[in-house]
């Protein structure tokens, strides 16, 4: 019970965030992100195989890449914008939307503390395996291939865990953009970058601020059960 029947405010991003003391990565957690990033890496290796395997024996291996292959440096540009825009729609989530802070805080706390060459991994594994697969050998297989490769990108990214409901929502809207951006310049690699870049800046910040989001959220549980 609350003593004095006084309400607690909700802490928000970025207040809750820097209140929090930071202390040094419990051993147990620092293993955890090691075997995230193991498991992480050969889970992406088999969506690579699994993307090149599915583009050879459907006959669009010469399409895996897009239509244009290698995109010019306009496209390149346009695929690292998009990449930062997704970047700062996510930061402005966390300020705006209390449901992506706890998301956030629940991923931070599944992942443990990564370090940026940890994340920097990741981002690339996922990257490459995910826009393979999604905006490469699927693009050509599936009718209305924006819509459609943009709600299965949607759905493979729903967790069991019910403070990550905004995750797939934020995937929804990523895919959607990828997707644009794989229309617009007939290649996967503007895409690719733009994933890359979305996962390595994120990660890398869940990383840095991993002790704080942790204990914020084992505070709010703290509260909950009160």
């Amino acid at each position: 019970m609350r003593s004095g029947g006084a309400e607690r405010r909700p802490a928000r991003y970025p207040e809750c965030v820097s209140d929090v003391p930071t202390t040094p990565p419990d051993p147990a957690d620092v293993a955890r992100a090691r075997d995230v990033v193991r498991m992480g890496g050969g889970l992406y290796a088999l969506v690579t195989l699994f993307a090149l395997g599915l583009a050879l024996f459907s006959g669009h291996i010469k399409t895996l890449f897009g239509e244009q292959g290698l995109p010019g440096l306009a496209p390149t540009f346009g695929g690292l914008a998009v990449g930062f825009a997704l970047v700062g729609l996510s930061r402005i989530a966390l300020h705006a939307w209390a449901g992506m802070e706890r998301a956030a805080a629940a991923l931070a706390d599944l992942l443990g503390p990564l370090t940026w060459r940890q994340a920097l991994v990741l981002a690339l594994a996922s990257a490459v395996g995910e826009e393979l697969l999604f905006r490469g050998a699927l693009w050509s297989l599936v009718d209305h291939p924006l819509w459609t490769t943009t709600c299965l990108f949607g759905l493979v990214h729903v967790l069991p865990r019910k403070e990550l409901w905004g995750y797939p929502l934020f995937a929804l809207v990523a895919g959607l953009l990828l997707g644009l951006l794989r229309d617009g310049t007939g290649s996967v690699l503007p895409p690719m970058l733009a994933h890359a870049a979305v996962n390595a800046l994120n990660l890398t910040w869940l990383g840095r601020h991993h002790a704080r989001l942790v204990a914020m959220r084992r505070t709010d549980a703290l509260h909950a059960a009160e």
